[in-house]
């Protein structure tokens, strides 16, 4: 595994912020495996909440960038695994308490959005929203 240093720098929506890098260069990252409500141009419902959480959560805060097969998408920007830090193993606790793409989904903020060939986290995932849903957190809680 390899952890690439970041900062987050500005906040886009609930799965997409821009980050700089340590070479100083600033990127707009989406995260990988997860879907938030839409926040911006066209709102969904719980947008705002989720987006609020990432900004909350992030902004200003120092992450780790993990690469699964794809670099970028359509769009250009990143894909990524955001980490809150390095974990020490890779187990469900790890994942659930560190990743914050998963921290998302264990709270209601995001549905799974699987995209081959990025799905090295998808079974534990799939684990964290069935969790969110039968305890209705988030959108889980709205529908």
């Amino acid at each position: 595994m390899i952890f690439k240093k970041a900062i987050v720098c500005a906040h886009i929506d609930g799965d997409t912020t821009v980050v700089k890098l340590e070479n100083g260069l600033k990127e707009r990252v989406r995260f990988i495996g997860i879907n938030c409500p839409e926040s911006t141009i066209k709102q969904e419902s719980y947008g705002k909440e989720a987006a609020g959480y990432t900004k909350n959560n992030l902004f200003d805060k120092v992450i780790y960038l993990e690469k699964d097969i794809s670099d970028r998408d359509v769009y250009g920007r990143l894909l990524r695994y955001i980490w809150l830090q390095i974990p020490s193993k890779i187990s469900s606790d790890e994942i659930r308490n560190k990743m914050f793409n998963a921290i998302l989904l264990a709270n209601g903020y995001a549905r799974q959005a699987t995209y081959i060939p990025d799905i090295k986290y998808s079974g534990y995932f799939g684990e964290y929203v069935k969790e969110a849903k039968v305890e209705s957190k988030g959108i889980w809680g709205i529908v």
